[in-house]
């Protein structure tokens, strides 16, 4: 297909004029037909002298001139009749996108398509996604020679694809062809900075006219001044609808969470701001691709566990969550759940509008490694939200490494005498899918390999090295769990020195202070809030509430921060503060594990076993959050600097296999990947860097999954709504239109037929 713009000062919509067969042009040679036959005719014969025809040309030529005329006349008709019904079977067309130009000058075009995975609902034969790289191309095909462009993926974040404005077509459009739509959101207010900065790099005289389209499914939460669909801040806890979590009644255990992509939140004044600010440089066209195929969309928002670990041979529960983000009622819809690629339950479920439907199964792991479980909608019309992973480490059991800062001289006196007893109740280390303690002296700490384990409790120790510190915050930064029991022997400006807010490994939630030692105290749960204590709501004979405390060290817990009072007391000081570090967690425990000279009751006292065990499942909760993220987020996990330089390599959910490169900083030496943006399964290959395959699951941010529609009229002032840019009508009109003037043509070369057959007649039989 060819078409050409006409550039002129128009107020009305612009006219692209264009052809569907170019080819059947060349049928327009013919109309020279009856013009060669005519010269031909003319040299054919040759003239004669001949006396009796003096007296004809005499008189002839009284009437020459019109017959000259008449001949001329039957020519033109005949050559037009040809040319006609070449046009016609050349379909020609005219179609307009409702825009202004300038004549001569030439423009910049910027194309921003939306890369947001709402884009890949397929109403018809072409996904949204499609439908706008399709209207793109088409742009740029019925651009001016002269005229230059760019091109902005609207994701999270959003990319210049094209920074440099093109002014060859053809590379360009192979940059429109290549363009991957992402499982992410779409960051609008990042666009248009993108769109900004293209345009104030662009020289402003060689290009003086600026137009920017956007071609976009119009989804409320991307479109919506008052709430655009922006990613939120690394780290920030939420669950899969984008609210905080909660700490549900009765859960004994801390909830698997998935974290959200990074980014920046503007304001929607901000939002106004920058599209007013394009808007006096350029003009800004909206292209809606979504108006067709509803709103209709469900989606497998959730899947999780409640166990913050799971060990061999436990039964382990699982729970998905269908939502409807639509306005009708889904009956009968197939959810699978799936372990390791084998089906493990089918079910059918109804979910009413703009609800959500839980659907559980359990599963018992029979064998340690990274294990993938999945829940998969029936296919509808948006297919990438259908799916949900979840990477679930299986440990044959939990090692945990005891240091003992007073050994025990008799009778239950050591440090930590009580505490491995209550990490393993029934004292049998051999058993697969138990906490397996093992106990050192605090001389023995920089000895040890810290990273074999899962959790290291810190039980009375004096005080710490440079080294030890070091070691400790490495540890715990690279995703280990630490528990800090405080004691007669603990020296508190050491910790504060070396591991607490101020120092240069900070690892302590609180700042130590005072030993207190005023007389009998209680546990305060503070409405059993934090997972730590909330397994005991309700059951009150565990002990917790009664639980006497005589001595303990007044923690001051800052008052902003990720650092959470999960356990005070009755006299309102903190008695266990917790603190995510880097990609680990940190307890510290105001008073000792032991019967000890502060406090000699609490390890003997009902609340003791329970609780060392809540505080082991919350330090290791936050190793199962690293093998899951949202679409977006990089993938990395620290290694040995010995092995970082072997080689390393990831297989993507779309097939490819990508090689990795390690990297060494002050926190050592770890890999990373940080293309995320499809949705699925990234796996680690072993190597000599990895023991064993490791699974990370990516999955999309569900806020994505609502395809409710921004109202066109709510889009600030600057934009230009442009309501026929919907592929489908488009096509329709544009099918409709050409053959419209085809057959107009065609009558009109009939219509001249039959003219030059009776001016054929008419100047053959003259009147006398």
């Amino acid at each position: 297909m060819a078409s050409f713009i006409p550039q002129l000062e128009l107020g009305s919509p612009l006219l692209a004029f264009g052809f569907g067969s170019l080819a059947m042009l060349g049928w327009l040679g013919a109309a020279a037909a009856p013009i060669v036959i005519h010269l031909w005719n003319r040299r054919k014969y040759r003239e004669v002298p001949w006396a009796a025809m003096e007296y004809l040309l005499a008189a002839l030529r009284k009437n020459a001139r019109r017959i000259q005329i008449e001949q001329w006349i039957l020519l033109a008709i005949r050559t037009l009749v040809i040319g006609l019904v070449a046009l016609a079977a050349a379909q020609p067309f005219v179609e307009h996108f409702g825009l202004n130009f300038v004549a001569g000058q030439r423009t910049l075009k910027t194309l921003v398509i939306d890369g947001s995975y709402s884009m890949g609902f397929k109403p018809a034969d072409k996904t949204r996604f499609e439908r706008a790289k399709q209207l793109a191309a088409q742009l740029v095909a019925e651009g001016r020679q002269g005229d230059a462009f760019t091109l902005v993926l609207m994701a999270a974040p959003s990319v210049a694809v094209v920074a440099t404005p093109a002014v060859e077509p053809r590379a360009f459009l192979d940059e429109i062809e290549n363009l991957k739509m992402t499982h992410g959101g779409a960051d609008l207010p990042g666009a248009l900075a993108k769109v900004a900065e293209i345009l104030q790099r662009t020289d402003a005289a060689s290009l003086p006219r600026r137009e920017v389209y956007f071609l976009s499914d119009l989804q409320r939460s991307t479109w919506s001044p008052e709430a655009p669909a922006r990613p939120r801040a690394a780290g920030a806890a939420e669950n899969e609808l984008g609210e905080a979590p909660r700490a549900e009644p009765g859960a004994g255990r801390a909830t698997h969470r998935e974290s959200t992509a990074p980014g920046v939140e503007p304001s929607a004044g901000d939002y106004r701001e920058l599209v007013e600010q394009l808007a006096r440089s350029a003009t800004l066209t909206v292209l809606d691709v979504g108006a067709q195929g509803g709103s209709e969309n469900l989606a497998v928002t959730s899947l999780q566990t409640n166990e913050p670990f799971v060990t061999v041979g436990e039964e382990t529960h699982f729970e998905a969550q269908v939502r409807n983000f639509g306005a009708q009622t889904q009956n009968h819809r197939l959810v699978e759940c799936f372990v390791d690629g084998r089906r493990v339950k089918e079910a059918y479920v109804d979910v009413p509008a703009g609800e959500q439907v839980p659907l559980g199964f359990s599963h018992r792991f029979d064998a340690p490694a990274d294990h993938v479980i999945e829940a998969r909608l029936a296919p509808d019309l948006l297919e990438v939200d259908n799916h949900r992973w979840l990477s679930q480490p299986v440990k044959e059991c939990l090692r945990v490494l005891c240091v003992s800062g007073k050994p025990s001289s008799g009778g239950m006196s050591g440090a930590t005498d009580y505490l491995v007893p209550a990490l393993n109740p029934e004292e049998d280390y051999t058993r697969r899918g138990v906490a397996r303690p093992e106990t050192i002296a605090e001389s023995a700490l920089v000895e040890r390999e810290l990273s074999r384990y899962d959790c290291v409790f810190l039980c009375n120790i004096g005080q710490f090295t440079s080294s030890e510190a070091r070691l400790l915050d490495a540890y715990v930064r690279q995703g280990g769990g630490l528990v800090i029991f405080l004691g007669d022997q603990t020296r508190a400006d050491r910790y504060n020195r070396l591991i607490g807010p101020d120092s240069e490994t900070p690892l302590l939630p609180a700042r130590i202070l005072e030993r207190v030692g005023q007389g009998q105290r209680r546990f305060d749960p503070l409405d059993y809030r934090h997972p730590l204590v909330a397994a005991f709501k309700g059951r009150e004979q565990a002990g917790l509430l009664t639980t006497p405390i005589y001595e303990y060290f007044r923690l001051e817990a800052p008052q902003r921060g990720a650092a959470q009072v999960a356990l005070g007391f009755d006299g309102g000081d903190p008695a266990i503060v917790e603190q995510p570090v880097g990609r680990g967690r940190v307890l510290l425990v105001a008073t000792d594990g032991s019967l000890s000279s502060v406090d000699p009751a609490w390890p003997a006292w009902p609340s003791y076993l329970p609780m060392v065990q809540e505080m082991l499942a919350v330090a290791v909760a936050g190793q199962e959050t690293q093998h899951n993220l949202r679409v977006g987020q990089s993938i990395t996990e620290p290694i040995e600097p010995a092995v970082a330089k072997a080689p390393l390599a990831m297989a993507l959910p779309d097939g490819r296999r990508e090689e990795l490169r390690a990297t060494t900083d002050a926190d050592g030496a770890r890999w990373s990947l940080a293309d995320t943006s499809t949705s699925g399964v990234y796996t680690l290959e072993p190597g000599s860097a990895s023991a064993r395959e490791s699974k990370f699951a990516v999955n999309v941010d569900t806020m994505e999954s609502n395809l409710a529609r921004i109202d066109p009229a709510d889009l600030p002032k600057g934009f230009t709504m442009n309501r026929a840019a919907d592929l489908e009508e488009v096509d329709q009109d544009l099918a409709a239109h050409r053959g419209s003037l085809s057959k107009m043509l065609l009558y009109a070369a009939l219509g001249l037929l039959f003219a030059e057959t009776c001016l054929a007649w008419r100047f053959g039989n003259p009147r006398s």
